[in-house]
């Protein structure tokens, strides 16, 4: 009855705006995430339901005809993590998505803030495959041409630099379900202010996740999909322009932080312009073993704001960032925030995460319905444990508000 029980809240505050994109290619990253459902044939074959989800350029010339593509094709491949080749005979199944959901990522900004900005769909890909069992793992590729080409940190060949987003499972005995990465609703950031983005995984597992960044891969794709075998495996990773790399994607005059442990990201630079970001998610189980990865890659546009007030929302009040109780025991604060500029905090405000989810967390927690004053927000979080749900590793969820940048 006894057993330890955490919990974890990440307070976040960032600002946006929006600018004018060049028309070009299509895509400004994504991440591929994956469910294992059930086995059959007596445990020789195993399903996987896969999720990808991609953020596209509706400006491109080819969107709504080439663009967005209504299914999508996966390849899974078998292969250790530290595979340096993945060849077309280890090819064992190829996934056809389908697109199951599309919507425009907009800020919905107050009345009265004005400003143009690109056009970036969020399209989401869904589907199904089976596989026959592995005890080395299962590598599943997304291979597609093209990037846009007003990226600052990367040299990007117009419509032939194809991007790789990739996952990987162990073997199917670990009946593995990936770190799901939040999805962004937010694409547009400000100069000159310390912005704070939510490249937060949740895991249904509970399984350790250690975050950090890499640089992103090139696939063989050009033009068009690819689903065939790779004589070297990644073919390649970005080129980056002098000045930037993975751990310095913003460059000299920026700088960016990862919290290793819960994929809090703060970025910040003095110069406009388009950034490749790649993050991965390593999940480690209870025994100590890597079971799983993540990749995202996403291209942030930095621009200047409009926004005179210099401040920026806080966490106030009584609320910790950690809490550890005894399992079966009840866990109740306010989750509070304040801007002291006096920008109202109802604009983009998100409190979200697997603890939360009736569907994962059994009893979950809940939430009161937020109360907002000018300048202020607070609502109420509890949480009725059970003995059930103590274990080693942390629970997280977010919470996040933001003022509109005008």
């Amino acid at each position: 009855m006894f057993t330890k029980l955490l919990t974890l809240i990440c307070s976040l505050s960032f600002i946006f705006a929006l600018t004018n994109q060049g028309k070009a290619a299509h895509l400004y990253g994504g991440d591929l995430s994956y469910a294992y459902v059930s086995s059959s044939m007596g445990g020789t074959m195993h399903e996987y339901a896969i999720t990808l989800t991609l953020y596209q350029d509706c400006a491109a010339n080819n969107w709504l005809s080439a663009h967005p593509q209504s299914s999508v094709a996966v390849s899974v491949h078998e292969g250790a993590l530290n595979a340096t080749s993945l060849l077309l005979s280890t090819q064992r199944a190829t996934a056809n998505l389908t697109l199951i959901d599309s919507s425009k990522v907009e800020s919905n900004l107050p009345a009265g803030c004005i400003v143009g900005g690109p056009c970036i769909y969020k399209t989401i890909y869904f589907g199904t495959v089976t596989v026959p069992t592995t005890f080395t793992g299962y590598h599943f590729i997304y291979d597609r041409c093209c990037r846009t080409t007003a990226v600052r940190n990367l040299l990007v060949a117009t419509n032939t630099d194809g991007s790789l987003i990739h996952s990987w499972t162990a073997s199917t005995s670990t009946k593995n379900t990936s770190p799901k990465f939040r999805d962004f609703d937010f694409p547009f950031i400000c100069i000159n202010k310390t912005n704070s983005v939510l490249n937060i995984a949740q895991d249904p597992d509970g399984d350790l996740l250690n975050y950090a960044f890499y640089a992103p891969f090139d696939g063989d794709a050009s033009p068009g999909d690819y689903t065939n075998g790779y004589t070297t495996f990644t073919p390649g990773v970005v080129n980056y322009n002098a000045g930037y790399t993975a751990q310095q994607p913003l460059g000299t005059l920026g700088t960016i932080s990862l919290n290793g442990l819960t994929g809090y990201t703060t970025m910040s630079t003095s110069q406009a312009g388009d950034y490749v970001v790649g993050i991965k998610v390593t999940e480690i189980d209870k025994n100590g073993k890597t079971v799983g990865v993540v990749h995202r890659e996403y291209q942030f546009p930095f621009v200047n704001c409009n926004d005179t007030n210099k401040s920026q929302p806080q966490l106030i009040g009584s609320a910790k960032s950690d809490f550890e109780i005894n399992a079966g025991d009840t866990l109740c604060f306010d989750i509070e925030f304040e801007d002291k500029g006096g920008s109202p905090l109802d604009y983009l405000y998100r409190v979200e995460g697997l603890i939360l989810d009736t569907n994962f967390t059994k009893p979950a927690a809940n939430l009161s319905t937020p109360i907002f004053s000018p300048g202020k927000s607070e609502q109420k979080f509890c949480w009725p444990t059970t003995c059930e749900q103590g274990r080693s590793t942390k629970y997280y969820f977010s919470a996040t508000v933001a003022d509109s940048a005008c």
